[in-house]
């Protein structure tokens, strides 16, 4: 069977799930861990590793945009009880919409912090990164294009799975940036009573510089 590489090229850990799929799930490194999965390929064998870290009972920091996966949702619960720190950080655009709203508010009912906010440039701007760290004794990053829903494994996507103790003091040096922007001029976005242990909003945040999109919008 044909590999999708040019004769004699091909990454020796590269694999394939069904025959004529594009290669998908290749090795970041020696460490068996850490790994690249192109998607839709390897949809069933991406969300089954995805869901299977979140049971890691160790602290977890999240950034999320779409965010209604209904056995994530259930683990993150289940972590709660279980007494895992959880660190949640969402999309303002997605966590107000009919199919998120519901999860979002079943996490902060069961007493999760759950932060809710857009990009420090500005409220105009999403939040669209889907990334996650487990703080285990060898850290689990999660980082990809892929949103935390059903459809998601089923769509064109990347993610890469792998362990880095600087990429993840960076990921949740940014968490705790973002936190901070979103409690200090967000809070009306905010379904928990009061913010999380370690936010001090600011009652009187400075201005906020003018920032333009990239693009013209059309």
């Amino acid at each position: 069977m044909s590999n999708g590489f040019p004769a004699g090229t091909a990454p020796s850990n590269w694999t394939r799930s069904y025959p004529g799929q594009f290669p998908c799930w290749h090795a970041l490194s020696d460490h068996d861990d850490d790994h690249v999965v192109l998607l839709p390929g390897d949809g069933a064998q991406a969300e089954a590793e995805f869901l299977r870290h979140l049971a890691d009972p160790s602290e977890m920091y999240i950034i999320a945009y779409g965010f209604t996966l209904q056995p994530m949702i259930d683990q993150f619960l289940a972590n709660h009880v279980a007494g895992d720190p959880l660190h949640i950080y969402l999309d303002h655009s997605q966590a107000s919409g009919m199919a998120e709203k519901p999860q979002v508010k079943r996490l902060v009912d069961a007493g999760i912090e759950v932060t809710i906010g857009t990009s420090p440039e500005g409220s105009q701007f999403i939040c669209h990164t889907k990334g996650i760290v487990c703080l285990d004794p060898a850290p689990w990053c999660w980082e990809g294009s892929v949103n935390f829903s059903v459809s998601g494994w089923h769509q064109l996507n990347t993610a890469m799975s792998f362990s880095s103790k600087d990429w993840a003091k960076n990921f949740v040096d940014q968490f705790r940036q973002i936190r901070q922007f979103a409690w200090d001029y967000e809070r009306a976005f905010q379904l928990m009573p009061k913010p999380p242990t370690g936010v001090k909003p600011n009652p009187n945040p400075p201005p906020l510089r003018k920032a333009t999109p990239s693009v013209s919008p059309r």
